[in-house]
């Protein structure tokens, strides 16, 4: 991860959470594809940096939509960043 990086105006350094989740059995064959494409509404994202605008909490937890999740990469590292005002909870 790029050294010093500081997110600017509002927005939240975040990492996707995953969740567990079972393996569907289907009665058909689904390609692996077709399953990565289902993409959820809302997304948890742990909190890793922020500007000094935010009130979230760095190492807090939040539910986000998952279409405002911005992905950069940035030297070889992909990041995910979110404006604050996007954040439907947090919790600690």
């Amino acid at each position: 991860m790029p050294e010093n990086l500081k997110p600017l105006n509002r927005y939240l350094q975040v990492e996707i959470q995953k969740k567990e989740e079972e393996k569907k059995q289907y009665s058909f064959y689904v390609p692996e594809e077709a399953e990565r494409m289902q993409i959820n509404r809302y997304s948890i994202v742990k909190v890793l940096s922020k500007s000094s605008e935010c009130q979230a909490e760095v190492g807090c937890l939040a539910i986000v939509p998952t279409h405002v999740i911005e992905e950069v990469d940035v030297d070889g590292h992909r990041l995910h960043f979110v404006t604050d005002n996007h954040l439907i909870a947090t919790w600690s």
